[in-house]
């Protein structure tokens, strides 16, 4: 029957593969092709007799079924799905993700995940907006959950990877009434000091991290009962209202995130801060992900992303825009001989001052 009136045959991936290695073995593409550039071979058949193919024949098919095989091949590869990162985050304005209002989606979170989406398009990104405590199972129980900026402890460790620093922020320090400076001193206030005053109550979120000094200083007083303690999830601006309505003295946290609620509530001349002794300086945070291999994998790709977006204006943009502007110029100082150094995943969160190398 002439080639060309031949029935067609279907074929599935097993018997391609096996027709190939057959056709490897008793003949080369490249010796079968050598066959076709030379004279016609004739093949004299009868009825009776096997019918066989010419090199030339051969070489086609092989050639042929090479095509298919790497077609499928390259469908199957385009259909696989992308490994997904669930960016996980709670409301904690400026620091973390601001929901509505004039800065929504404007935290430093939102800027940071926004730009790591960017770029790691190998990636499928889906944003997640829970409480402190969803957040916290999540992480213990799901394999993909990623946050922009956490600080590193002892305890979150067991079941976070970190990356190397994503966020560098003036450290935490204390917010009051301003008619209350004479309790808390001028230039900075001491923590210690304050935690040992009964007549004294102190706000502080309870999933939150400080950084390694302040969170030292809490749990060695921790049994004082002059601390109160809010969930982490929307807590400044809620601690920020207790000291404006007087139920607490102060409150630990960010000069940038009580800095956001003051100029809401409008009240910047009734609220102070001061930098906390025992902590001045600045504090870095991390990208963090569940402890399993996906976890691993995507914070490798992180690291990749943060070395090439750090120095970019865009990504400073981010956490500058909450300052001041009469402290943006030492920030920028601290940030290009501090933050763009490190390099690795081993940093100290304890907060350095802007003399530190």
């Amino acid at each position: 029957m002439p080639y060309g009136n031949r029935p067609i045959q279907t074929f599935n991936r097993r018997q391609l593969a096996s027709i190939l290695i057959d056709q490897k073995r008793d003949h080369s593409v490249g010796s079968a092709m050598n066959a076709c550039n030379g004279n016609a071979i004739e093949v004299k058949t009868t009825r009776r007799s096997r019918q066989t193919s010419s090199p030339c024949q051969r070489a086609s098919i092989t050639a042929f079924l090479w095509l298919l095989l790497l077609l499928i091949s390259g469908q199957a590869n385009a259909s696989e799905p992308k490994p997904r990162v669930v960016w996980a985050d709670v409301v904690l304005p400026p620091y973390h993700h601001i929901p509505d209002g004039p800065w929504k989606n404007l935290g430093i979170t939102d800027g940071i995940s926004a730009m790591l989406m960017q770029q790691m398009p190998g990636f499928e990104h889906e944003r997640k907006i829970m409480s402190g405590e969803a957040l916290f199972n999540w992480f213990k129980k799901r394999p993909n959950v990623c946050n922009p900026a956490f600080k590193k402890t002892k305890e979150r460790e067991s079941f976070l990877y970190y990356s190397i620093p994503s966020v560098f922020i003036p450290a935490n320090g204390i917010a009051f009434l301003s008619k209350n400076t004479s309790h808390f001193g001028k230039k900075c206030a001491s923590l210690q000091s304050l935690l040992r005053d009964p007549h004294l109550k102190i706000g502080i979120s309870r999933e939150r991290a400080y950084g390694k000094a302040i969170d030292n200083l809490l749990k060695a007083n921790s049994g004082q009962l002059n601390m109160v303690r809010v969930s982490m999830g929307g807590s400044t601006d809620r601690l920020l209202e207790m000291i404006l309505r007087e139920r607490i003295d102060y409150a630990l946290g960010y000069a940038v995130e009580f800095g956001f609620f003051t100029l809401q509530l409008e009240s910047q001349s009734k609220i102070k801060f001061l930098p906390i002794c025992e902590a001045s300086g600045y504090t870095y945070s991390h990208i963090v992900c569940s402890k399993t291999p996906e976890g691993k994998k995507i914070i490798h790709s992180v690291n990749q992303a943060l070395l090439k977006l750090r120095p970019q204006q865009d990504y400073r943009q981010i956490i500058e825009r909450w300052l001041t502007p009469d402290f943006i110029p030492s920030y920028r100082t601290a940030y290009d001989r501090q933050f763009l150094t490190k390099t690795g995943t081993s940093q100290s969160d304890s907060p350095v001052t802007d003399t530190d190398e």
